[in-house]
């Protein structure tokens, strides 16, 4: 017995035939990790496999919850629409120990931002945005498993964030880059200043909180989560599933630069790292914006590939006359230090 109707199986699979965004839909809609499908060869198989562990009882009303998910992203998608607001057909009840309560229950879902897609751009200018990049310092060294625990606690992190930071979910674009993630967001609806200082701060109270009492990811235990996380501003168009644009790239250049790879190295308490460009230390830091002060940043000079900038950084919670003892091989100065070299910034 089906509990999907055939038209609800062919629309899923030809809309969510990535791996990747399968396992996000399914996160969203309450789905039991580990119980996913694996091994199916295509798109089609695995919206039948889930059928079927819908049918055995695995997520209770899960019909319903995953089109109301897929509804979510697509809202003008008229099979997604009408089985989310249909009745749902007879499922067995949920089995021992599988998720009965609704996702909202069980805290933020998983990765549930959209990415950006060419209903997003504007055909005649770029955007203006602020870029959120996040990277988790040693994950390459991770297991799998491990891996993929570091990315569902860092996913919920991020909600969580947004959410208490009052950002609109809904205005968020993100591109999952296995390692962490780019998010975008319209700088009409929302605040660089919320970004650096409120998102970031609720982030690195958030490790603080994931990682006491926690090692480096070498014991039995769930790993240590350390981030490196850039913020920066500027025109950027939509391209396909990502973005083109230099404010992009500059992010991540900041995101991969030797200062900020260089703190998590020398401050082993460090659980977060920010780096912001000179653009946006100047539009928040230095008016004060939401609680910020210059005093807490350090300057430092970043250099990646073609890319010749200054970037702000700052490690919350720590001290910053640590913070410029690092970062003093990268030219490091405090607020209202020297100007920057020619060419930087």
């Amino acid at each position: 017995m089906r509990v999907f109707q055939p038209a609800e199986l062919d629309t899923l699979a030809a809309v969510y035939y990535d791996p990747l965004r399968q396992r996000m839909l399914l996160a969203v809609a309450g789905f039991p990790r580990e119980r996913l499908p694996s091994g199916a060869p295509d798109a089609v198989t695995f919206w039948r496999q889930v059928d079927e562990l819908l049918h055995n009882g695995t997520l209770r009303d899960g019909r319903r919850r995953i089109l109301a998910a897929a509804l979510e992203e697509f809202p003008a998608n008229p099979v997604f629409k009408a089985g989310a607001q249909a009745d749902a057909p007879a499922e067995a009840p949920a089995e021992q120990g599988t998720a009965t309560e609704p996702a909202s229950a069980a805290g933020p879902p998983v990765w549930p931002l959209r990415a950006p897609s060419p209903t997003d751009a504007r055909p005649d200018f770029a955007s203006f945005l602020i870029v959120l990049g996040l990277d988790v310092s040693g994950f390459s060294a991770l297991t799998g498993r491990r891996q993929e625990d570091v990315r569902d606690t860092l996913g919920q992190m991020i909600v969580r964030a947004l959410t208490a930071a009052r950002v609109p979910l809904n205005s968020a674009r993100a591109q999952d880059t296995g390692d962490g993630c780019y998010i975008t967001f319209p700088a009409t609806e929302v605040g660089v200043a919320t970004i650096v200082a409120d998102v970031t701060d609720e982030i690195a109270r958030a490790l603080a909180y994931h990682n006491a009492g926690r090692d480096t990811g070498d014991g039995d235990g769930r790993p240590r989560i350390r981030l490196r996380l850039a913020v920066n501003r500027g025109d950027a168009t939509v391209h396909g599933s990502g973005w083109t644009g230099r404010a992009v790239i500059a992010t991540a250049r900041l995101l991969d630069s030797r200062p900020a790879r260089a703190v998590l190295t020398g401050i082993p308490a460090a659980d977060l790292v920010q780096i912001i460009s000179a653009d946006t230390y100047e539009a928040a830091v230095l008016e004060e914006e939401r609680g910020l002060r210059p005093a807490t940043f350090v300057r430092a000079a970043v250099e990646v590939k073609s890319y010749r900038g200054v970037g702000w950084l700052r490690a919350p919670g720590q001290p910053v006359e640590l913070l410029r003892a690092v970062l003093a091989p990268f030219g490091a100065s405090p607020a209202g230090g020297e100007a920057p070299p020619p060419g930087l910034g």
